[in-house]
């Protein structure tokens, strides 16, 4: 049966393992941070926009845009008070974070020209209630920019028997949460079904070589491995996981012996205008 509420329930998880992703959260902002400035940019962000950054976890991807912006301001949304009291300590003059849910935002109609959301729509089991916010406070003209991934565009080389096992399972276990694994190839059809004109897709690769920066031997591999929460969301309701994730992790780590190994997942990008 599926949960209302969605497949992320942060202030659920244990302490230990909410420590260990709130760690793997910020390094994964820092290690895309340059990746997402171009999506800001080619999605349409100048520096002088009011911005909403929805499902904003820890903040420091809030914190990277109110740095782009110039005479622009950026509010920070999520609904984890655990994730808003860690991203306060990032707040200045051009950024605020306050504690909210997506499916029911608290502002006026027409307050932002560009909303943000990265990594979320993965986790919503009702997508089309947030998008419907997004249009309402977005003010006409204003572009919505969503960012997410698809199950199905995560690949290893060479083939790790542990980690196909693994995501199986953890497919399995965000959907019976009220996620969707493979939602990054549906946002378009979202966005156009609630009413956004000029949609566009595009797919950005973060891949081992991505992150490497010509430093030799298999370094970018480790990092990218750490970028992935190997089922951490899903623990409290799935336990079983924990061990999945825990083989599957030690048995890619294996791979950095070898000469070359490549890992990559698929950013979905996905754009729209209110018309």
């Amino acid at each position: 049966m599926k949960q209302v509420n969605g497949s992320y329930q942060f202030d659920r998880l244990i302490s230990n393992i909410q420590t260990k992703e709130i760690q793997r959260l910020n390094y994964q902002s820092q290690m895309l941070q340059n990746l997402e400035q171009k999506i800001w940019q080619n999605a349409g962000l100048t520096p002088t926009m009011r911005v909403l950054d929805l499902g904003c976890g820890t903040g420091k991807i809030s914190l990277a845009i109110a740095q782009y912006l110039t005479h622009g301001s950026i509010i920070g949304v999520d609904r984890s008070p655990t994730m808003i009291s860690e991203a306060e300590a990032r707040t200045r003059d051009s950024l605020t974070f306050q504690l909210g849910n997506s499916d029911n935002l608290d502002f006026p109609d027409s307050s932002f020209d560009f909303v943000y959301a990265r990594l979320l729509f993965q986790h919503l089991s009702d997508p089309q209630t947030t998008l419907t916010e997004i249009k309402r406070v977005l003010k006409p003209g204003g572009i919505a920019c969503l960012v997410d991934v698809d199950d199905d565009w995560v690949m290893f080389h060479p083939a790790i028997a542990s980690m196909v096992t693994f995501q199986e399972a953890v497919v399995k276990a965000q959907l019976e949460q009220g996620g969707d694994p493979h939602v990054g190839r549906k946002l378009g059809s979202y966005l156009a079904d609630v009413g956004f004109g000029r949609v566009k897709t595009a797919i950005e690769i973060v891949s081992s070589d991505l992150l490497q920066n010509n430093v030799e031997g298999s370094v970018g591999f480790a990092a990218f491995l750490d970028l992935l929460s190997f089922g951490a969301a899903f623990h409290d309701r799935h336990p079983d996981l924990i061990t999945l994730g825990a083989k599957a992790k030690s048995d890619a780590r294996k791979l950095l012996d070898l000469p070359y190994v490549w890992g990559a997942f698929g950013l979905f990008v996905v754009t729209g205008l209110k018309l």
